[in-house]
């Protein structure tokens, strides 16, 4: 069984499997297991290493990456663990945690996704040497990624409307009915840190995946034995648009005839071969459902975190009042202090999902529409939220969403990256041993 929705969490965030504190629960971690790094003063063992190392390996082999050697697994897991302590240390001073309840909500999550039962699905896992442990503690880790990608990164990136405006007129092309290719593919690729001696060796070894494609040897026997080499990947791709490939290969690919092999294209230190399978004309950007809530708020703000007990005391009263018939608008026009929501009786008006905080979407989860919510808090920030209505996003509206969280993630990514750079700076990282 390919457990495809486990590799795409777990490999795509960067992280693998540790439980949710600062130490290693471990019954090898006595004096027996070596400290080969402390972070803060927190240890990375030698045994867990070699348990992040079995788990990367396991996800390349049920990927299809045969060129991932033991030497990247054991750099990526090594890297994997520093970052580890440095998030854990960071939500525990935000307080940030993750709960029994949300382990298994997501376990079942993914249990679901495969199409099969607990018992299978685990004992699939178990014949690949993972244990139940290490399945949930990598879940237990993506969560807590992502809820501090929503806590700390998520406030940092803006996405401004004229940004919205300039990709969508830049890249109209892309979101209009065009070519898909099924395709098997074979990729060499030379890299600035290769030897001459080795780009010598891959260029020869594109001459011979030209002969032997040309000579008539099955595409997949080719890929087969060419994916044992450092350099180059092979394999079956799936379904592509033509816009999210190379647009080298891209060109050639648009007069291959289905069961054709096109190749060798060369586009920068890229060289690829591809087999055409099927072809077919897509229905243009396929955009996701998407709705528009429609909220109103009271918000009162303290002058230090101190004073919030205060407001909450108070802005519950006012909940209270609102409840027992009070007119929500002219309570917000009297006490909100949010200036720019005040005059309108605290409503927001229509907007999308993902342009509303992550703090003001959470309550809505266990609302109904014309329900207030309990009292809220960020920081020295109290809210009442009113829940108004929900609607279908129109056409448009779904086009600048989707527009909107693309360039969202790219911004994340980088974010993320900077954010993990200044955790590493700040912490004291003490490597006892050589790698």
């Amino acid at each position: 069984m390919k457990l495809k929705t486990i590799f795409k969490i777990c490999l795509c965030l960067g992280l693998v499997s540790l439980p949710l504190n600062s130490k290693v629960a471990d019954a090898q971690s006595d004096a027996i297991d070596q400290i080969l790094i402390t972070v803060d003063g927190q240890p990375i063992t030698d045994s867990e290493i070699a348990r992040r190392i079995n788990w990367l390996e396991f996800l390349a082999r049920d990927s299809g990456q045969a060129n991932f050697s033991k030497e990247a697994a054991r750099a990526q897991a090594i890297d994997d663990a520093i970052v580890f302590r440095l998030l854990v240390a960071r939500a525990n001073t935000i307080g940030v945690f993750v709960s029994p309840d949300e382990l298994l909500e997501r376990t079942n999550a993914i249990v679901e996704s495969n199409n099969t039962t607990p018992e299978q699905f685990f004992g699939d896992l178990e014949a690949e040497g993972i244990s139940t442990n290490d399945v949930q503690q990598s879940l237990t880790e993506s969560i807590l990624n992502e809820k501090l990608v929503q806590r700390v990164l998520l406030p940092r990136v803006q996405i401004r409307e004229q940004e919205i405006d300039r990709y969508i007129a830049n890249n109209q092309d892309s979101f209009q009915p065009e070519e898909q290719y099924d395709l098997s593919v074979i990729i060499v690729s030379e890299s600035l840190s290769m030897t001459f001696e080795q780009k010598q060796f891959l260029r020869q070894v594109v001459g011979e995946i030209k002969y032997e494609l040309e000579r008539g040897v099955r595409f997949s026997d080719v890929a087969a034995a060419a994916s044992r080499i450092d350099g180059i990947q092979a394999g079956d791709l799936g379904w592509a648009r033509k816009a999210d490939l190379d647009p080298n290969l891209a060109g050639e690919l648009s007069s291959a005839a289905v069961n054709s092999v096109v190749g060798p294209v060369s586009s920068g230190g890229n060289t690829f071969f591809a087999m055409v399978r099927q072809r077919r004309t897509g229905a243009g950007l396929d955009l996701p459902e998407l709705q528009e809530l429609n909220l109103a708020r009271i918000v009162l703000q303290a002058s230090n975190a101190a004073g919030t007990e205060v407001n909450a005391e108070q802005l519950d009263n006012l909940r209270t009042t609102i409840l027992d018939g009070g007119d929500f608008s002219e309570i917000a026009r009297v006490y909100s202090h949010d200036s720019t929501t005040r005059k309108s009786g605290g409503d927001m008006g229509w907007a999308t999902e993902d342009t509303i905080p992550f703090e003001y979407i959470q309550p809505l989860s266990e609302m109904e529409v014309g329900d207030i919510s309990p009292v809220q808090q960020i920081e020295n920030i109290v809210f009442i939220l009113h829940y108004r209505g929900v609607r279908q996003a129109a056409q448009e509206e779904r086009l600048r969403s989707f527009v909107r969280n693309r360039l969202r993630s790219a911004k994340l990514r980088s974010e993320r990256a900077n954010w993990i750079d200044e955790l590493r700076e700040s912490a004291v990282i003490d490597y006892r041993t050589t790698f």
